[in-house]
């Protein structure tokens, strides 16, 4: 335990430290620490000015919410903070997905890329977050959902009726 105390120490110290960070996963597996690691990890995120820091923190903290500590309910709240700070990370988009398929949470995460979709300022953004949502409803048997959020798609790119075909097929 004092060693994985030091390395969390050192983890506070520098959070991106690729060797720290692979000590602090191993020694928190060896010795079930996952909830200290979330506690730094939320503090290092809190702490940074940097927002591409910040995000990252908070995906590895959603990581750590989902995968170690099994709490996909904590998980999508932190990656919801990541994602309203840069909804164009493919690296939050794929672990909001993974999300997703935990029971109960598809309609929330097809929600929130709705949502997000109203705010982004790229055209080319905005449809690939309303085809996120409307994928996310067709996989969790939604089908009008997804019809309904494809209509917004269309709505945006008169020309997009291949999405409507893959949907329907």
């Amino acid at each position: 335990e004092r060693a994985f105390e030091q390395h969390l120490l050192a983890l506070q110290i520098d959070p991106h430290d690729t060797q720290t960070r692979a000590d602090v996963w191993r020694l928190a597996e060896a010795i079930d620490g996952w909830s200290h690691v979330a506690r730094v990890l939320e503090l290092k995120a809190r702490e940074t000015s940097r927002p591409g820091a910040r995000v990252e923190l908070l995906r590895l903290l959603a990581e750590v919410h989902r995968e170690r500590l099994g709490d996909p309910g904590q998980a999508l709240d932190t990656l919801k903070r990541a994602f309203s700070a840069d909804p164009a990370d493919p690296r939050l988009r794929e672990s909001l997905r993974e999300l997703a398929q935990a029971p109960g949470l598809a309609r929330t995460v097809a929600g929130l890329f709705e949502e997000e979709a109203g705010w982004v300022e790229a055209r080319v953004d905005r449809l690939a977050l309303l085809r996120e949502a409307a994928a996310l409803h067709a996989e969790h048997g939604e089908a009008c959902e997804a019809a309904r959020v494809l209509g917004r798609v269309l709505e945006i790119d008169p020309d997009a009726e291949d999405d409507l075909d893959t949907l329907l097929a």
